[in-house]
């Protein structure tokens, strides 16, 4: 299985700007019509990948709850 629910192909897609531009951009192809301040990363994963890297988060989320009693903006 490819762990999209209609067996498609997965495609994790990363996008790094501003401080985490990776040193390499300045090799990359460039588009005039692209945003040069972005760079996104593609990686094609399977449902193991997946269910690996949902673990891996969920373990760094229980390393660093979410702090309770501070005052978020408001959307309204």
């Amino acid at each position: 299985m490819s762990g999209h629910p209609t067996g498609r192909p997965v495609t994790l897609r990363l996008l790094l700007s501003a401080e985490f531009l990776p040193p390499f951009k300045a090799l990359l192809p460039t588009d005039p019509f692209d945003d040069s301040s972005e760079v996104w990363l593609d990686f094609g994963v399977d449902e193991a990948q997946l269910r690996a890297l949902a673990d891996q988060i969920q373990r760094h989320l229980q390393r660093f709850p979410v702090r309770v009693g501070l005052r978020r903006p408001s959307l309204l």
